[in-house]
């Protein structure tokens, strides 16, 4: 075992939460768009148009996965009460319309990722307790459904602070998702990445990397979309690297790092995701800073006060002048010259 020697990385430990094994319902991807494009009112306006249509035909299988965005839409318009209120409303007129455990199962999913939305991981949390009892009276349940639920106790568990619970969750969906044939392999990733966040902060450094390199041969399993071909890997190795700097293996690191940085540069310029692009370029700075930092472990502070000299004028044309990443590059700079 490997002790953690102090370094100055910034991890990407990002604990997924899930409503659902596969896609959102498709019905909200019109939604969606109107969301990300900031047309709340008109995300509404096609909230209730859709949401009108399905209770009155009765179908409350697709019905439930509205819940959460009945939420999201009220929070943009009014309060976190308000559409607390609104949530809670519709919570209790699918539970009065249906008893079939899938239904609820759902329900309960998608009102702890509201609760988890609004920053209260304590209710989420409690809200999967509830959906995991539905998926045990669930005569086809899988270990899918099982994983799935798990993996959402263990971020949540992470989120309050509770890390050993948070690693017991996860192991618990690893199990469920292994003994599960036709697990779907994204979910299988996003639990192994889980994992090696779980044991970094358990300072458990060799099965951090363990997890962190099955994610990676997850990662090539899944369709070579951007996000899985250079935004994903570059997360999970600007994390390796941060390993292989607490293993004294300055090597590694720095071509780990170098290799995170091409990953994120080639995702700006792909066609991905443009809501994803803009996490890619703050993400790009951090692992700049990162590849600084190994320089100044090593003890060049000239190659170290380049690279955050660099990052520095990129983000001032990228944040406000009151953004905290600027103050942050500032005493970056400052401790070179210390």
């Amino acid at each position: 075992m490997h002790t953690l020697k102090q370094i100055s990385f910034v991890l990407f430990i990002f604990i997924q939460f899930s409503f659902a094994q596969g896609n959102k319902f498709s019905g909200t991807k019109l939604i969606d768009n109107y969301l990300s494009t900031k047309l709340f009112k008109k995300a509404d306006s096609i909230l209730q148009l859709q949401v009108n249509e399905l209770k009155s035909k009765q179908l409350y299988d697709s019905l439930v996965n509205y819940t959460y965005y009945i939420g999201k839409i009220a929070l943009k318009l009014s309060d976190t009460k308000k559409a607390t209120n609104k949530v809670l409303k519709f919570v209790n007129y699918i539970k009065s319309s249906t008893n079939s455990p899938k239904i609820l199962r759902q329900l309960y999913i998608e009102l702890a990722s509201f609760y988890e939305l609004i920053g209260n991981p304590e209710k989420a949390y409690q809200y999967n307790l509830t959906a995991l009892d539905y998926t045990s009276k669930m005569k086809e349940a899988t270990g899918e459904d099982y994983g799935l639920i798990y993996g959402n106790l263990g971020t949540l568990s992470k989120r309050k602070g509770n890390i050993s619970l948070a690693l017991q969750h996860h192991k618990k969906a690893l199990e469920y998702y292994e003994s599960y044939p036709s697990s779907n392999q994204e979910n299988l990733q996003i639990v192994y990445n889980s994992l090696g966040g779980m044991m970094w902060f358990s300072t458990k450094i060799d099965s951090a990397l363990y997890y962190y390199n099955k994610a990676e041969k997850v990662l090539k399993l899944l369709e070579q979309t951007p996000i899985n071909k250079y935004y994903r890997p570059a997360l999970i190795q600007n994390n390796i690297s941060a390993i292989y700097s607490s293993q004294g293996n300055v090597k590694k690191s720095m071509k780990t790092m170098e290799n995170s940085i091409s990953n994120l540069n080639a995702f700006i310029k792909s066609d991905g995701e443009d809501a994803k692009k803009e996490s890619a370029k703050k993400f790009l700075f951090q692992n700049i800073e990162n590849y600084a930092g190994i320089y100044k472990d090593i003890g060049d502070y000239k190659k170290a006060k380049e690279l955050l000299s660099y990052s520095y004028t990129k983000k001032k044309k990228y944040f406000n002048p009151d953004s905290p990443e600027l103050f942050k590059a500032k005493i970056l700079m400052g401790q070179i010259h210390l």
